[in-house]
């Protein structure tokens, strides 16, 4: 189905509503326009649809994912170097002085920072200073410019977002399709043999160890985007592969990345929302259940051909 069969399908299942229209009149004439309001609101709606699809969820618990939506590539962490080096320490010998620096307030708030061969954990930093957990044990720390690091990297799905929040390039990670990660299927370090990084459990403790900087064994994917047990080696090369959401429908004759029998759900979700928007509780509730009957029936389909990598569903418990 096209993005045109898809809104024709929505416009007429939700009872042809007025603000979903694809058409303008001339002396009553229907014309479908691309460039209507209601054009626009219906490919909203469906693109929403589309993206609930690639991850859902049955009252099973089956979780329905398209292997079309992985994607693989490269990403390397860079140590941040600061331009400018120390000029005086604090009495505690907590705080680091930087003349003429212009840190971003907070920035490396949770990174490590080393100095001189000293590492500890940053809790604080203002434009020119940076605060260590603990104090320090060099008898001199000026003269000297700091490392910095983190065994966490946030995710972005733009440049433009990734640019905004003032992170360095080589501490966060932005696939280069610019596509939201959903989750990571795999991760493999290529600076150490190709050695595999494996997911732990998100109850797993990861402890903040300045000093200890290796090849990680273990990630997991939290809110602070992709954490390691530890702090890898700088410049270490990893190859990411990962579950994104779908591209974005944009024109009337473009078809969704997903085997074309799934293609009637998502209008058939976009539906639902509509009505649940509309507070049309009954209908909706109808429409839900219809949809996970269809999305079962299409697994069981699958299933049996015995063929879910080649037509790209992945389905699982």
């Amino acid at each position: 189905m096209t993005v045109n069969d898809m809104i024709l399908a929505l416009y007429d299942k939700t009872g042809n509503p007025t603000d979903l229209s694809p058409f303008t009149y001339v002396a009553e004439v229907p014309t479908y326009d691309i460039t209507s309001a209601g054009w626009t609101k219906c490919v909203a709606l469906l693109n929403r649809a589309y993206k609930m699809l690639a991850n859902w969820k049955t009252p099973q618990g089956r979780i329905v994912r398209f292997a079309f939506h992985n994607e693989t590539f490269l990403w390397q962490n860079t140590d941040v170097v600061t331009a400018e080096t120390a000029t005086a320490i604090s009495v505690d010998l907590k705080t680091v002085t930087f003349a003429g620096a212009a840190f971003a307030v907070n920035l490396y708030r949770m990174w490590f920072c080393n100095i001189n061969g000293f590492s500890s954990l940053v809790v604080s930093n203002t434009a020119n200073t940076i605060t260590f957990r603990d104090a320090t044990t060099l008898a001199k720390v000026s003269g000297f410019a700091a490392t910095l690091y983190k065994r966490w990297f946030p995710m972005f799905d733009t440049q433009a977002k990734a640019t905004a929040s003032g992170i360095p390039v080589g501490q966060y990670v932005l696939p280069p399709s610019e596509r939201r990660i959903i989750t990571y299927q795999r991760v493999v370090n290529l600076t150490l043999n190709n050695q595999e990084v494996w997911p732990a459990d998100r109850t797993q403790l990861f402890w903040d160890l300045p000093a200890t900087r290796t090849y990680p064994m273990q990630y997991r994917y939290t809110d602070l985007g992709l954490e390691f047990e530890m702090s890898p080696k700088n410049s270490t090369l990893f190859k990411i592969t990962f579950y994104g959401e779908p591209e974005m429908l944009t024109a009337d004759t473009q078809e969704a990345n997903i085997p074309d029998a799934w293609h009637e759900t998502i209008w058939m979700i976009a539906a639902w929302m509509r009505k649940v928007q509309d507070q049309n509780t009954e209908e909706a509730a109808q429409d839900q259940s219809r949809i996970n009957a269809v999305v079962n029936e299409r697994v069981q389909e699958f299933e049996r051909e015995n063929d879910m990598q080649n037509v790209g569903v992945v389905c699982f418990y």
